[in-house]
This record gives structure tokens, C-alpha cells and sequence, in this order.
């Protein structure tokens, strides 16, 4: 069989393709386990939580989610010209709720946002001012995003009553 050029040309790509999806097989093996785990933070190349320096006892899993609504918040660069357009999650230790699953934990969440809505103004409030008083390049840096998550646990700590907050995420950040 003669193998014209156009021909050897797919037998390359072809080769190429597999070898190359061969490859990506066996890193994503290495890196994920087979039972659809994720890869640990020391394969990740990033620091395990005892290696930073802020190891934290063993959760049992995530804790109670308490959504806040998103919101825009002018900063405080000159010109007043630069916003962030955020979004938040509050993680909580519930007791009650550490081993729900299902219906049942959606049922405590439900009833744990309810319990929540009277201090949720005062909670928005700490959050809009801690925020109107950074700059967009305060906060652009991975930096000023933690010490913003960090400032925000410590003043929210203070008005969520019994409960424990354990951890705050952005789950929508964005500077124009």
C-alpha cells in the first residue's frame, strides 16, 4: 500500500492524538483517584493546611451554607470610579446538622436561613462597609481577597449569635 502524502498526514494526527490522549489518561490517573476523589493539596503543589501554619481539626464535612444576595459596592479608589460586583456563602457549624444528608439537611439549611433573616441587614451592612472601604488594587491581589475573607469572618463572628462561622467564600467576585 502506498501512503500518499495527504494520507501519511492523517496517520500522523491520528498518532499524535492518541499518544496525546494517552498521556492526558494517565496524568488525570495520577492526579484524581480512580473512585472519583480529588487530588490532595500536596499533589496539587500547594501547601497542606498543618504546612501553612493554620491546620484546623477535622471537619466531618461542609458546614451549613447561609447564601448571601449579590450585590455591587462602589470602592474606595480616587474618582470613585471602580466597583466589585460580589457574592458570598457563609459557612456554619451546625451541631445539629453535621451528619445530615439530603432531604433532611436542605430542611435544616431552610429552617437555619429563616433563623438567620433578622440579622442578615446587619450582616449586609458589615459587609458593604468593610468593602467600600478597599481599593480595587487592595483587593485584585489573591492577598487582599484573604485578608478580606478574614476581616469579614472576625466582624461577621460578632453578630451571628451562637452559631459558628467557620468560613467565608466568594462565590462571585468581580472589579470593573
Amino acid at each position: 500500500m502506498k501512503l500518499t502524502f495527504g494520507k501519511m498526514i492523517i496517520v500522523i494526527v491520528l498518532v499524535v492524538a492518541l499518544l496525546g490522549g494517552g498521556v492526558g489518561g494517565l496524568y488525570l490517573i495520577q492526579r484524581f483517584s480512580l473512585l472519583g476523589g480529588t487530588a490532595s493539596a500536596q499533589e496539587a503543589g500547594t501547601p497542606s493546611a498543618a504546612e501553612s501554619g493554620q491546620a484546623k481539626a477535622a471537619s466531618p464535612g461542609p458546614g451549613m451554607m447561609l447564601p448571601m444576595k449579590e450585590r455591587v459596592i462602589n470602592l474606595a479608589d480616587s474618582g470613585g470610579f471602580q466597583y466589585v460586583k460580589i457574592e458570598l456563602a457563609l459557612e456554619f457549624d451546625l451541631p445539629d446538622a453535621r451528619n445530615l444528608k439530603g432531604d433532611a439537611y436542605k430542611k435544616r439549611q431552610d429552617e437555619f436561613i429563616k433563623e438567620m433573616a433578622s440579622r442578615r441587614p446587619v450582616m449586609e451592612d458589615i459587609i458593604t462597609m468593610s468593602l467600600s472601604s478597599k481599593t480595587s488594587d487592595m483587593l485584585i491581589k489573591a492577598e487582599g481577597k484573604q485578608q478580606l475573607r478574614d476581616e469579614l469572618k472576625s466582624k461577621l463572628s460578632g453578630v451571628v449569635g451562637e452559631h459558628k462561622l467557620t468560613n467565608v467564600y466568594f462565590t462571585q467576585f468581580i472589579i470593573q
